[in-house]
């Protein structure tokens, strides 16, 4: 049985160039590595395991969702970013945490006892804040036990009582551990590109239908349907990925670092870039997801007032949903936002052949 799973629905930014040169408070947090796996199990008699219980994207990209959401009603901004680029984008932006969250041992069971559910979850929350190099300054860890006796123990209400519990438990820490500051001083040599994903645009508000098919395609019919802001969010997971699959160091945010490094220079460093994902055209034909996006690649190394276009693309996108995926949709759309970032940075003559002519050089 396959959890519904949960999109950080964040507020886009005012502006492209919102807080060039703020000194707003930033939170970088650790984006970890997903390992899909079951959880658990449904069962029935009390005993009797009858489906086993997982999410499709693994639990750790469920914990980062929440994460991400979390800290930024409470903190303000936040950089995502990979562990191993944590020294770039923690020099661009200086912030005053870096976050890792981690769940050790989950487990999500629900027992059928004849006219009630008892529904079970426990692990371990570890929480962590590291400095600039990705070394932990300080740790805790949270127990996460729940038992709850319920008329139902679906996959709707697990994934809203695991995200409840996890809500609860991030609250906690951010308020225990916010005395801890990350600053240190940082000296990167790294000549690597750094990649700054930004948040897709939606030219134009999607059908109502096909948001509720998005989230029927979980496999619940009186699931309500997602957000739109969930699409853009998840369209941004594939380009994201498609990054650090190129070998880019990467994050993702909205707001742009300050113009001053650790150095004191007054400038960016070289092969510093954003990449801008338009959404066109979003619709659902029989099983197959299409869509029509604008991507833009702009080199910010000089700062706001310098900007060069790198390249800009239109790409054409049929994407086949995998119905033995839960949330085929989902998993459709972040493919296919991936496969069109992957053709505008690889380029044509380094992809294969099935992905060459995906997406076209805007003249």
């Amino acid at each position: 049985m396959g959890l519904p799973e949960h999109f950080a629905l964040n507020a886009p930014p005012a502006s492209h160039q919102q807080i060039l040169n703020s000194s707003a408070a930033t939170t970088l947090i650790v984006i970890p590595e997903a390992k899909s796996g079951s959880l658990g199990n449904q069962y029935v008699f009390g005993l009797v395991p009858l489906t086993r219980v997982y999410f499709e994207q693994g639990i750790e990209r469920y914990l980062h969702e929440i994460s991400v959401q979390t800290v930024e009603r409470l903190r303000g901004p936040s950089v995502e970013v990979y562990q191993q680029d944590i020294p770039a984008l923690a020099k661009l932006y200086r912030p005053e945490q870096v976050l890792k969250l981690e769940l050790l041992r989950p487990t999500v069971n629900a027992y059928d006892l004849l006219f009630t559910r008892l529904v079970s979850l426990s692990g371990t929350l570890r929480c962590s804040v590291l400095n600039y190099k990705g070394n932990v300054l300080y740790s805790a860890t949270y127990e996460l036990g729940l038992k709850r006796l319920k008329s139902t123990g679906n996959a709707l209400v697990l994934s809203s009582l695991l995200k409840s519990e996890l809500q609860r438990l991030l609250v906690k820490f951010l308020e225990e551990s916010i005395s801890f500051k990350s600053q240190s001083q940082l000296q990167t040599t790294s000549t690597r590109g750094v990649l700054l994903v930004n948040q897709p645009k939606l030219e134009a508000r999607l059908d109502a239908e096909l948001l509720q098919a998005f989230a029927q395609s979980y496999g619940f019919n009186n699931m309500g349907p997602l957000p739109q802001e969930a699409l853009v969010r998840i369209a941004e997971q594939g380009a994201l990925r498609a990054a650090r699959e190129v070998g880019l160091q990467v994050g993702r945010a909205d707001i742009m670092p300050s113009m001053h490094t650790q150095s004191g220079d007054q400038s960016l460093p070289a092969n510093f870039m954003t990449a801008v994902t338009k959404i066109e055209q979003l619709e659902l034909v029989g099983t197959e997801l299409q869509l029509k996006l604008q991507l833009e690649l702009i080199d910010l190394s000089g700062g706001i007032n310098q900007q060069n276009q790198v390249g800009k693309w239109d790409c054409v996108l049929r994407e086949q949903q995998d119905s033995s995926k839960d949330g085929a949709l989902v998993v459709a759309l972040e493919n296919a936002s991936n496969k069109a970032w992957r053709s505008a940075l690889l380029g044509p003559q380094n992809l294969e052949s099935a992905d060459k002519d995906l997406c076209k050089i805007v003249k």
